[in-house]
């Protein structure tokens, strides 16, 4: 343990008495941000895996479909699927373990970076769920207006209604405030010495 770290024990000890020492909160940080990583890299997979099969579904629609909004609605999710996987990819990777031999303030604001990067990468991914909303709607109003609606074309917009509505609202409630309390935890742990 490097001086800052010392000096940030007398401070934490001040702060909470009795409290943790500095190597219980640092390897309590370390584990966190360790488990952090793995939570992010799996949560990636498990995206690319789902737009996998949601593109599989996609295709699977559009050998069989001829109506205009059907097609509209399986191109838009085509490009969404493929859309947000990229930008997963690209946006998403997890840098490497922070190091726990850094010096403090290097530390903090390193493991700060990480998170507040993955909170950025959630709350600019939902904005893509409106790709297939605004291709279907618009879509649907175009075969009504035309006269080339099919039976059902209806019930294409309602459903990507409730669809994006519930995939931002879970992002927004569910994953970047789960990150957001994650992140508020370590820094009560790095800055006052607290463990939840």
């Amino acid at each position: 343990m490097n001086k800052e770290w010392k000096e940030m024990q007398h401070i934490w000890e001040q702060a909470n008495p009795g409290g943790p020492d500095a190597d219980g909160i640092l390897s309590y940080v370390v584990t966190r941000a360790e488990k952090f990583d793995r939570r992010i890299r799996w949560e990636h997979r498990l995206g690319w895996s789902a737009a996998a099969v949601g593109l599989a579904c996609v295709v699977e629609l559009m050998s069989r479909v001829e109506g205009s909004v059907e097609v509209a609605f399986g191109l838009s999710m085509a490009a969404f699927l493929v859309g947000l996987t990229v930008h997963l990819w690209l946006k998403g990777r997890s840098k490497e373990p922070v190091d726990r031999s850094l010096s403090r303030p290097y530390f903090r604001a390193t493991l700060e970076k990480k998170f507040n990067t993955q909170i950025r990468l959630l709350r600019a991914t939902k904005y893509w769920f409106v790709l297939p909303l605004i291709a279907t709607g618009c879509t649907t109003v175009w075969a009504y207006l035309t006269g080339h609606a099919e039976e059902n074309d209806w019930l294409f917009f309602p459903v990507m209604l409730l669809g994006t509505a519930f995939a931002w609202w879970f992002n927004e409630a569910c994953a970047v405030k789960g990150m957001r309390k994650d992140w508020e935890e370590l820094r009560r742990a790095l800055d006052d010495g607290e463990l939840p």
